[in-house]
């Protein structure tokens, strides 16, 4: 074999093996490349401040639930994060509040933490959609909508 294609025969060949070790059917590549080309900009703890009423259904201590009506306010943002509270009553008891933090992901995704449980969704359509839940002797598992007032 010549010199010139024996080099031309070698570089092709480490072109395709090192071409093998990128897997892109891999699920982290697909995830990438959608958050990447997503047409909608991440919001900011700023563009969540104000007043909301939260919404939802689901099961609490084993048996179906609704919520209507309750009032989350955002308060405070700093870049990514966000704080502030939640106003509800339940049937036969005096109104409750409770102290809610957040921080909104690179991607999109909106964590909410308030005394005992968490919420994950997104902004969709200028709306929070998503799931809360708590554990233990009160546990809870909602769907639930967060609609500015």
């Amino acid at each position: 074999m010549k010199p010139t294609i024996s080099i031309a025969v070698t570089a092709l060949v480490i072109t395709a093996v090192a071409g093998c070790g990128a897997d892109t059917s891999a699920p982290e590549a697909t995830a990438a490349s959608s958050v990447t080309t997503a047409s909608a900009p991440v919001p900011t703890g700023a563009d969540l401040k104000g007043t909301w009423i939260q919404a939802g259904a689901g099961y609490a201590k084993g048996a179906p639930v609704t919520w209507e009506n309750q009032t989350v306010v955002i308060e405070k943002a700093d870049g990514q994060g966000f704080a502030g509270f939640k106003e509800y009553k339940n049937e036969g008891e005096p109104p409750q509040k409770e102290n809610v933090d957040g921080v909104i992901g690179l991607d999109g995704n909106i964590l909410i933490v308030d005394d005992d449980g968490t919420f994950q969704g997104r902004l969709i359509d200028g709306k929070i959609q998503g799931q809360y839940a708590e554990v233990g002797n009160d546990s809870v598992a909602m769907n639930l909508e967060i609609s500015r007032k």
